[in-house]
């Protein structure tokens, strides 16, 4: 990127924000000489095969949705159209501007009918959705998944080894842990919700905000619950032989 230098000194990358496109540069940046203080970054990651690599990266202070959008559309037109590369999941992490991200595109979800924004119709494939998710950083958060009987599957012996067959590989759509994470799961964390906003008493509302899982959590358990369940379904489907959840 010609904006930014090596300093060999400190090891710092130093230069102005660059999102790649004079006119997405001039469109979507308040200023233009600004000094970036963070890398955006569109890593790849192949379902069957281990094709791993970074399609892109950019200088930014913070990028907002609206800078994300762009970009991230080019990155799937360019897997989809120039690498015939199919684009199944979007995962990040719960950042104020990724979470708006995901719900700038509940136009485009097909009519999900559910409270959040999970996936959207793949503009360069219309037949195909993109499952969005956080659920590496959900995983830091909460644990609640592990406790109840769920978990991510990691590798095709870890439940043998460990003896906890939630942790096996999907292997059919029909697997019973798919009706117990979209309906006894995600129930249960909208009825602890109710509680506690219908718990009797003078109790202030930063206390009961305190009484359950922070808005940002429990928006990301939603939006990775459904989309883990469809994406898995999808994959199978299209023939893979079993998918982990890592």
């Amino acid at each position: 990127m010609s904006n930014l230098v090596f300093d060999k000194v400190t090891g710092e990358l130093i230069g102005y924000v660059d999102l790649g496109d004079p006119d997405v540069n001039f469109g979507a940046l308040e200023k233009l000489d600004e000094v970036a203080t963070h890398a955006l970054a569109f890593l790849i990651r192949g379902v069957c095969t281990e094709l791993k690599f970074c399609l892109a990266h950019f200088s930014t202070n913070g990028a907002t949705s609206a800078q994300i959008m762009p970009l991230f559309w080019e990155a799937v037109a360019i897997l989809e159209l120039t690498c015939n590369l199919w684009v199944i999941a979007s995962t990040s992490d719960g950042a104020t501007p990724n979470r708006k991200f995901y719900r700038m595109h509940k136009s485009l979800d097909g009519n999900a009918d559910k409270d959040v924004c999970y996936r959207t119709i793949n503009l360069f494939a219309p037949q195909r959705f993109i499952y969005f998710s956080d659920a590496p950083h959900l995983v830091k958060t909460t644990n609640c998944l592990y406790h109840s009987g769920s978990g991510t599957c990691t590798s095709k012996i870890e439940h043998q080894r460990k003896r906890k067959p939630f942790l096996a590989p999907y292997t059919s759509t029909d697997d019973p842990r798919f009706p117990w994470l979209e309906d006894e799961f995600l129930r249960y964390l909208k009825q602890w919700k109710e509680c506690t906003l219908n718990r009797p008493g003078n109790i202030t509302a930063n206390a009961r905000k305190r009484m359950f899982i922070s808005w940002q959590t429990y928006e990301g358990l939603q939006i990775t619950s459904y989309s883990v369940v469809e994406a898995i379904k999808f994959l199978l489907n299209e023939g893979v032989e079993y998918v982990l959840t890592e």
